[in-house]
């Protein structure tokens, strides 16, 4: 390949040969993957009052998209910014219905460096009925800018870690009023509020 055809390639990895600027491409993208998954991780632990014992088992055994759908419900009940909401449910919103995706086909694909040596084909496989092979390239560059949006995402929710917390809503303890039926044990117990509160404590701890 020529010095002009080298040039123009953006990676930062390009120093790299070939086999080795794959794998660095491929761990930078599950470091800074696994880096933003603790951080939800961590968010939901803040939203739901868990200790670090009770958050570490509680996320173990939820698999991620159902951890992103737990911590946008804790948002929109969240005290925050219209703005911070927004900004954090479209982003939350983009990993569950986009990123996964990618990651997915990342995680469980054999991968090679494609023929003009400016990304990676991974050999994404179909079975539904019958057997599609449905190569997938994602370019060095593509594969920068995903590395940035992760790092971002993790410095979101850090930007927003201490109002990701829902206060007492006077509609929930309602609610939890009209089924009769006091808070169980385990985590949630021993946080939940008793439904014989008043609903003039209630407000008055909203307002608050």
């Amino acid at each position: 390949m020529s010095s002009e055809d080298k040039a123009e390639e953006p990676g930062i990895f390009d120093h790299l040969d070939d086999y080795t600027r794959v794998f660095a491409y491929v761990g930078r993208f599950f470091g800074q993957w696994a880096t933003m998954e603790a951080e939800i991780n961590r968010a939901i632990g803040k939203a739901l009052k868990l200790d670090l014992l009770q958050q570490t088992i509680l996320t173990a055994e939820v698999d991620l998209s159902r951890r992103i759908q737990i911590l946008r419900t804790a948002i929109k009940l969240s005290p925050m910014t219209d703005e911070d909401r927004k900004n954090i449910g479209e982003r939350l919103t983009d990993l569950l219905n986009n990123k996964v995706r990618i990651r997915n086909i990342i995680a469980h694909n054999l991968f090679h460096i494609t023929e003009d040596r400016k990304g990676i084909r991974f050999f994404y496989t179909k079975v539904k009925g019958t057997l599609t092979l449905d190569p997938v390239v994602y370019s060095f560059e593509f594969l920068e800018t995903l590395a940035d949006y992760l790092h971002d995402t993790t410095s979101l929710l850090e930007s927003v870690d201490e109002k990701i917390i829902p206060p007492i809503s006077a509609e929930f303890i309602r609610a939890l009023s009209q089924i009769g039926t006091p808070p169980t044990g385990g985590l949630l117990g021993t946080y939940l509020p008793s439904p014989s509160l008043s609903l003039q404590e209630a407000d008055k701890e909203k307002e608050n």
